[in-house]
């Protein structure tokens, strides 16, 4: 655990010198934008230690923000909102004001890259806390050498020695922090504050879900039997939350890239598969008014052979695209049983559980929403409705996952372009219940619309 010194010493004034101005600035927009670097520098940055004034009052606002909420602001609107309520408590000078508003243009400007410097602004910051810890620690133990308290002494300096960076896992007081959550809680059902989610798309799915769409640091998995739909609903939920603006890894180890773009060009300009050769223009304009309109975040496929593609390759992929920065808000891979562990054993089953796991733990310490698919048994196949139970080969996938959504579909459903999703198995909420929807694979529309719910 990370350790802040306290000393009796009064300490001169102390800046970030040794950072030019433009490093200043990314570590200003890491403290506003990424919870990470927040979470993992938590007492170290001071508004202080900026040169710049108005570089001070936005690291100040962010860190008044996480300490109420344990999370940064992340978006400009919530800047602005905090700025104007600073302003009308007295706490920044009005003369600051337009100087402030141009750094919040600096710090949410798309060229401002906090991806690939994530690593190393968190080392610098922790360096740069110890040498001020250490050095106002040696006039304390000075102090208690003077006196002959070795002991003191010795205190002072280990103290110091402590400070830096939070590790990953920081701990948690359930008591403490009681009053954070009613917070939160609060503050996101008034508005003020957005779920902890990625919405689905399509709001009527989103206000039955825990998080209002799908769970960041969570597997959310499709579950479904042979040809009844899993890929096209993966591929199009990658599709909706990338036209929101969020940045989408997807992994197809079933179907190559092109049979998948494919899908997805039907799927934006709503046009069936098997006339996209016959519409060659007219879909290219229908993706090129979709892309201009919305202007969608990335969603960059990868194709790897089944049975090829290891946990410790999507670590290593997402590696490669953060040093490009790049960070990814949701990882799609089609699909998680036919990936291979890192390590292979004799037992099938324990090969499959570490798949599954370490996946999941990647959506944890990435900070992604991670979706799949995975096939239901002879029985889930042939049943009106598939289940937990129905889930093939190994229940640890169900106990893994944080949410399981199966997809049904009887044959006069299918004939009338119908289906339901049935909340199979949540970790967060009460689930055994399904979602009507209607929809159109021939057009690559996995759910056109919600039609009711049992």
């Amino acid at each position: 655990m990370s350790v802040v010194a306290e000393t009796e010493v009064e300490a001169p004034e102390i800046k970030f010198v040794d950072f030019d101005e433009a490093f200043q600035e990314r570590l200003v927009a890491l403290q506003v934008r990424d919870e990470t670097f927040c979470r993992r520098t938590e007492g170290l940055v001071k508004p202080e230690y900026f040169e710049s004034r108005a570089d001070a009052a936005l690291v100040s606002l962010a860190i008044s923000y996480y300490e109420r909420y344990k999370r940064p602001p992340k978006e400009a609107t919530n800047v602005v909102a905090m700025l104007k309520d600073a302003i009308r408590r007295g706490v920044v000078r009005t003369d600051m004001i337009e100087e402030i508003k141009d750094k919040i243009k600096v710090v949410f400007d798309p060229s401002m890259d906090i991806v690939s410097c994530l690593d190393f602004a968190v080392d610098q910051v922790g360096e740069f806390a110890r040498h001020q810890a250490i050095t106002a620690a040696m006039l304390v133990a000075f102090d208690h050498l003077e006196k002959h308290n070795t002991v003191k002494v010795q205190e002072a300096l280990e103290k110091a020695f402590r400070v830096g960076p939070r590790p990953n896992s920081t701990p948690y007081s359930y008591w403490k922090e009681a009053e954070t959550r009613t917070e939160v809680r609060r503050a996101m059902k008034m508005g003020e504050i957005k779920p902890n989610g990625i919405s689905t798309g399509i709001p009527a799915i989103d206000r039955l879900l825990f998080h209002k769409g799908f769970g960041y640091r969570e597997l959310t998995v499709f579950m479904a039997g042979a040809k009844k739909g899993k890929s096209f609903t993966i591929w199009d939920f990658a599709k909706l939350i990338s036209m929101q603006g969020y940045n989408v890894l997807g992994v197809t180890l079933e179907v190559s890239t092109e049979v998948l773009s494919t899908r997805l060009d039907a799927s934006v300009s709503d046009t069936p598969i098997d006339e996209i050769e016959g519409s060659i223009f007219a879909v290219l304009e229908s993706i090129r008014s979709v892309r201009d309109k919305k202007l969608p975040g990335e969603l960059i496929l990868h194709e790897y052979p089944s049975g090829s593609f290891r946990p410790m390759d999507l670590q290593d992929l997402i590696d490669r695209y953060k040093a490009d920065g790049i960070k990814f808000d949701a990882i799609v891979i089609d699909y998680l049983d036919i990936m291979a562990p890192n390590r292979w054993v004799q037992n099938e089953t324990e090969n499959s559980r570490t798949v599954w796991v370490d996946c999941r733990g990647i959506a944890q310490m990435e900070n992604v929403a991670m979706i799949s698919a995975t096939q239901t048994n002879r029985e889930g196949h042939k049943s009106v409705t598939a289940k937990a139970e129905h889930a093939a080969e190994d229940f640890n996938k169900i106990r893994t996952a944080d949410l399981v959504i199966s997809i049904n579909a009887t044959e006069e459903e299918m004939a009338k372009g119908e289906a339901r999703m049935f909340i199979a198995a949540s970790r967060n909420q009460k689930g055994e219940f399904a979602i009507r929807i209607k929809r159109d694979l021939s057009r690559g529309h996995a759910i056109k619309e919600v039609i009711g719910f049992e």
